[in-house]
């Protein structure tokens, strides 16, 4: 089954976040007036806090809404990571955040 996430994720081990956001429509979108299967994929830069804050939007991707979206966005974030290593902090914590017989939702 498809998801979507609403609300921003951290990345554990990481200074990043993600979220994935249903395609909002507008007016202005002529040329998107068919396609209402879009979601966006966000990558943030996180602050330092205790809570979830964003600092900046640094990655942004369209794509189609199917039944394999799980896999193609942590494709995506590791693509991502792996062009930004400067923003990795725990190396065991990033693995455990991948390991897909774990939740994605980790304490820290």
């Amino acid at each position: 089954m498809p998801f979507l996430v609403t609300e921003p994720v951290k990345i554990a081990g990481t200074s990043l976040g993600y979220a994935i956001y249903p395609y909002e429509f507008s007016f202005l979108d002529r040329e998107k007036l068919g396609n209402h299967n879009v979601i966006k994929l966000c990558i943030f830069q996180m602050k330092d806090s205790n809570f979830i804050e964003i600092e900046k939007i640094l990655y942004q991707k369209e794509m189609a809404l199917t039944m394999q979206n799980a896999h193609v966005v942590d494709e995506q974030l590791k693509k991502f990571i792996m062009q930004n290593e400067k923003c990795v902090k725990d190396y065991r914590k990033l693995e455990a955040f991948f390991d897909s017989s774990k939740e994605k939702v980790l304490k820290e």
